[in-house]
């Protein structure tokens, strides 16, 4: 991960994981040792870029900032936000001569957390109607794929639904794996394992989910 966007990380985690941006700003540099003079250039690219702030002796993460930080890791705009308790369905088919189109929808809803239901069917519990409905504007496929709200999908517990489509148990068990066995020189590792998280609402996630243990350990500092 570039020095920039791992700044932009840091800062958008300082209050949760490191106290203030001057632990994350150390965590930033510890996290690839011996590269203090690029994390210092690339905060001063963030400060004349407006993507970060400083007030007396705070760092602060901008909208700009953020938005940046979005553009790389979306799921992260959903975070701390409680779930509305509706569900996002969409549904397309496509002919074959639009293949192109239909992988490209794919990607884009993965990326905007989703995940697969059925062959044609994906679902997603953020609010992200409007951001595909953008996409499928400006591809023109508009005529090909639906999108709706729904309140329930299945008969059965949402956070049931939701530990069947993601796999939640097997991403827990990498997460277990990482705490039972951890590295301190894997620390960049297990944060890229992190971002990749699908940032599910609290509401739908197991109660011994180990995200935010895991991200606690990978933020200590070594001794």
């Amino acid at each position: 991960m570039r020095s920039s966007m791992l700044l932009l990380l840091a800062l958008e985690f300082a209050e949760d994981f490191f106290g203030n941006y001057r632990g994350s700003l150390r965590w930033a540099m510890n996290l690839h040792s011996g590269r203090e003079r690029n994390y210092r250039y690339a905060k001063e690219v963030l400060l004349k870029k407006e993507r970060i702030d400083q007030e007396k002796n705070n760092l602060l993460l901008t909208d700009v900032g953020r938005n940046k930080l979005l553009e790389q890791f979306p799921l992260l705009e959903w975070r701390k936000k409680k779930w509305d308790g509706f569900w996002r369905v969409v549904m397309y088919d496509f002919p074959e001569t639009e293949k192109g189109k239909r992988d490209s929808l794919r990607n884009f809803l993965k990326k905007l957390g989703f995940a697969q239901w059925q062959i044609s069917v994906w679902v997603s519990p953020h609010p992200v109607i409007d951001k595909l409905d953008k996409l499928l504007i400006k591809q023109g496929i508009r005529d090909y794929c639906s999108a709706h709200k729904s309140k329930r999908v299945v008969g059965i517990p949402d956070n049931e639904f939701a530990q069947k489509i993601w796999r939640l148990d097997e991403i827990n068990t990498e997460y277990r794996k990482i705490m039972k066995n951890y590295d301190e020189k894997r620390r960049s590792e297990y944060l890229d394992e992190l971002m990749k998280d699908p940032f599910l609402p609290k509401e739908l996630l197991p109660d011994d989910y180990l995200w935010t243990k895991v991200m606690k350990k990978a933020s200590e500092l070594p001794t």
